[in-house]
């Protein structure tokens, strides 16, 4: 007998989801700084969301996040990460897991224009992400300092978004 799409698609998710979560586990870092793999990334989030979240934090987490915020693609993924989790229909871990060990890394992400719009997207994901960047002084002296200098895009879309 023929399926319709939508069982075929929840089998095979069922199917993948212990390869996924593994790949992605061992791998987030390494999958953010591709193109391809920032798609993987992104449709691991939307299907299997709390296992994933986790192994994305970690990965953002952890020593080379800096480069994770900085890097051309990586930011990107990183991006369309938070924006997906602010779409999801039972809302996402991910902004809450990432927030819980990270704050260190939300600080040093603003240090570029690029980690200020990871950050801007992390801030429409998550209210409590907003809340505690705007209420952290030294970060909101960063934005307004940057908003206006050279490379200010990121840091121009973080302040519009911690404005609304």
């Amino acid at each position: 007998s023929r399926k319709t799409p939508s069982p075929r698609r929840a089998e095979l998710r069922q199917f993948l989801k212990d390869d996924v979560l593994a790949m992605v586990s061992k791998h987030a870092a390494e999958l953010a700084k591709d193109k391809a793999g920032g798609k993987v990334l992104v449709e691991a989030l939307k299907c299997y969301d709390m296992e994933v979240s986790s192994s994305i934090a970690t990965a953002l987490g952890g020593d080379g996040a800096g480069e994770l915020f900085d890097d051309p693609t990586a930011h990107l993924t990183l991006k369309r990460c938070f924006l997906a989790c602010k779409e999801a229909k039972d809302g996402s871990a991910l902004p809450g897991t990432f927030l819980k060990g990270s704050w260190a890394k939300v600080k040093e992400a603003l240090g570029s224009s690029r980690g200020a719009f990871v950050v801007s997207a992390l801030c429409e994901a998550s209210d409590e992400a907003k809340t505690k960047v705007k209420g952290d002084k030294a970060l909101m002296k960063l934005v307004k300092e940057k908003k206006g200098g050279q490379q200010a895009k990121g840091y121009e879309t973080l302040a519009k978004v911690l404005k609304d």
